[in-house]
């Protein structure tokens, strides 16, 4: 009788759910290596601001004989507690253990608020899943080095920020919220956006208006202070972070932010294709020729948006007469062009990571995409078809090259 009850299409959702969540407890168990966040953990409870002597990993900053760490603290402070426990009992902690968690926690907060929008549980599920594994979210999911660690922590953070926001509209708690963002990922804090135009256009007394921004900026205000502050012990430099000190990949004399940027990431961000490449040693026999077997790879650089997020498609339907569109519409656009601005579209990557700081309310905008709040059998099937070929673009582009696991 219960098993009569369930559809084919919500059974379907379900065990490709737990074998994805499978697979990604499994990589993140695996990867122990690009641990810059955990070792910086480590330091923090030993009272030092930078890496143990001896350390060295990609990316490190060297100032005055020491390696830091040239992105926020946050990640590594809630590492803090985890790297604690593990020494009492002589055992090590690692990145992925915590940032499974993280992405379980992204999808709960992803099916909460597609439940907000009168969204089935099947939907839901769907639509979180999307977020999770048919987008460019993927890799951060499975591969838990510190550059997508502290992606994952804020993305966590942004959706938490919008369910807030939709529960309660408590923006003393938003505030809170990307305070830990600054402190994480600084570009992601445009997201501010969103709820500041809330907050100038929906109350109409000025007297409201400026309790609810103070209310909001008061936390991030704090939070600024600590970062200029650990910016100045570090360095000696309240605005300095580290990159401009120590950056391999800004050439002498390119400035960070510039129009000259603009096509080149507009192309790396949504036009760019896959490479075919073929397999060494393998043929297919076929009238007595050889034809070796191609197989789609990303480059290094990675590959368009849309080829690892296709269900986003659906935001070119969006309704755009409704508040809550036009907010997270504006709110996207304003990340992207900052994006789009940037000298750097992401480095090593399957799908263009850095639109990760816009996907929270982009998610928004695919949730008012979909007529009656009811996802199609297509789209359900383009979720799971593109969830799988992320999946093979992952195994080609990580674990062929690192045999994790082998």
């Amino acid at each position: 009788m219960f098993l009569a009850k369930i559809r084919f299409s919500e059974l379907f959702v379900n065990i490709f759910l737990v074998a994805f969540f499978v697979f990604t407890i499994t990589t993140n168990i695996k990867v122990d290596y690009a641990n810059q966040y955990l070792v910086l953990a480590q330091s923090f409870l030993n009272g030092k601001l930078y890496f143990p002597e001896g350390y060295y990993d990609v990316d490190l900053v060297l100032f005055n004989s020491k390696y830091y760490w040239h992105q926020g603290p946050f990640p590594a402070v809630v590492l803090m507690p985890f790297v604690y426990l593990f020494n009492l009992f002589n055992l090590t902690f690692q990145q992925g253990y915590l940032q499974f968690f993280i992405t379980l926690g992204i999808f709960i907060l992803c099916y909460k608020i597609a439940r907000y929008f009168k969204y089935s549980k099947e939907n839901s599920k769907y639509l979180a899943f999307a977020f999770c594994f048919a987008s460019i979210y993927q890799l951060t999911a499975f591969f838990p080095v510190s550059w997508f660690f502290g992606q994952a922590i804020t993305v966590f953070l942004l959706f938490t920020a919008i369910y807030i926001y939709l529960a309660s509209k408590n923006y003393f708690l938003i505030g809170v919220t990307f305070s830990l963002i600054l402190l994480t990922r600084i570009s992601a804090v445009l997201g501010l956006i969103f709820f500041v135009i809330d907050i100038i256009f929906t109350n109409n007394f000025l007297k409201n208006k400026l309790k609810y921004l103070f209310s909001l900026f008061l936390p991030i205000g704090i939070a600024g202070l600590i970062l200029l502050i650990y910016n100045y012990v570090r360095f000696g430099n309240f605005l300095e972070t580290g990159y401009l000190i120590y950056n391999q990949t800004l050439p002498p004399g390119n400035p960070f932010f510039s129009i000259r940027y603009f096509l080149g990431n507009l192309y790396a961000y949504f036009f760019k294709g896959l490479d075919v490449s073929f397999l060494k040693d393998r043929f297919i026999l076929l009238g007595g020729l050889k034809l070796k077997i191609p197989y789609f790879k990303a480059a290094e650089s990675g590959t368009s948006f849309f080829i690892v997020s296709p269900i986003f498609l659906y935001l070119f339907s969006v309704n755009l007469k409704e508040k809550l569109v036009r907010l997270s519409l504006f709110t996207t656009m304003i990340i992207l062009i900052y994006l789009l601005c940037f000298y750097y579209s992401g480095g090593v990557q399957i799908g263009p990571r850095y639109l990760l700081d816009l996907l929270p309310f982009a998610f928004l905008l695919l949730l008012q995409s979909f007529k009656k709040k009811e996802i199609p059998n297509f789209a359900k099937i383009l979720i799971i078809l593109s969830a799988l070929f992320n999946l093979h673009l992952f195994i080609v582009r990580v674990l062929w090259s690192s045999g994790l696991l082998v």
